[in-house]
């Protein structure tokens, strides 16, 4: 297997440590305010791994049990990830895979499919 080139790197060997799932506005830059019509709401996931954290906009599932939940990613350690221009993959201790979708019909009402923040002023963005 080649070199990991995506950012995504970064989380191996980072454990989940929190889980939040919130909701997001998105707003024109030259809507009026007064059209709140065009005002798009989305709901979104971040996940804390220490210092770093990932914002995911875009559908995503975990793999790896049938009934299984965002929040049984809690305590899991990353042991690999992969990136294509389809899916993002983070590989986790417990056998869970959490699929972040990237093809462009999976993108929400946010402009970001997910967007990744860490030490050093590192912010990631994947639009």
């Amino acid at each position: 297997m080649g070199e990991n080139k995506s950012y995504l790197k970064f989380l191996i060997d980072k454990v989940v440590s929190n889980i939040t799932v919130d909701v997001n506005m998105v707003v024109g830059l030259k809507q009026k305010k007064e059209d709140e019509s065009l005002q798009q709401m989305s709901v979104y996931t971040q996940i804390y791994f220490g210092e770093y954290r990932l914002d995911v906009y875009n559908k995503s599932e975990i793999a790896g049990s049938i009934n299984s939940n965002i929040k049984d990613l809690l305590g899991s350690k990353v042991v690999e990830t992969n990136e294509t221009n389809e899916k993002a993959e983070l590989f986790f201790d417990n056998g869970y895979v959490f699929i972040i979708d990237l093809r462009e019909e999976a993108y929400s009402n946010d402009p970001d499919a997910m967007c990744l923040e860490g030490p050093n002023n590192l912010i990631v963005v994947w639009n």
